[in-house]
């Protein structure tokens, strides 16, 4: 009955280049597909023969907001790794300068100064290891944490 009043009066959509009909609302693991009887094409069509009739899947959704989401994983990691980059030269320059060679030099003539003298050498050697240590263990942890950020990452564009 309602395909009879629909055929009797003119299509509402005029000069369309393009419809598409997307479901109200969809499932994962939905796999119906929709179909819409030739009458109802027709009326919605009427005034644009020429125009493309498409009907999007839930399938169709899904696998697009599955590259949407691909796409911003991406650009995270890209983010990401673009930081760490940054975190290693700026790690390489630091290291180059402290093992300048320069500073080895002066330091290895401290070093052949007499025992007394190269005794406070290994203590003051030892305080510049722990410091060294104490300084570069922070971001050897945040570097630590990029990387299993980027795995991560890595992990979601996967599934």
């Amino acid at each position: 009955a309602s395909v009879e009043l629909m055929s009797h009066q003119p299509s509402p959509f005029a000069n369309l280049e393009s419809l598409k009909i997307y479901p109200k609302r969809f499932r994962i693991g939905l796999k119906d597909k929709v179909d819409i009887s030739a009458e109802v094409k027709n009326y919605l069509l009427d005034g644009s023969r020429s125009a493309t009739f498409t009907i999007i899947s839930c399938e169709e959704i899904i696998i697009e907001k599955n590259a949407i989401s691909a796409k911003n994983c991406i650009a995270e990691l890209q983010l990401l790794l673009e930081k760490e980059k940054a975190d290693i030269e700026t790690s390489k320059d630091h290291t180059e300068q402290e093992n300048a060679p320069e500073n080895h030099n002066a330091k290895m003539h401290e070093e052949s100064n007499a025992y007394a003298e190269n005794q406070m050498q290994v203590k003051g050697n030892i305080l510049h290891i722990n410091n060294y240590w104490d300084r570069w263990k922070k971001p050897f942890k945040r570097r630590k944490k990029n990387i299993n950020d980027i795995i991560s990452k890595l992990q979601e564009i996967r599934k």
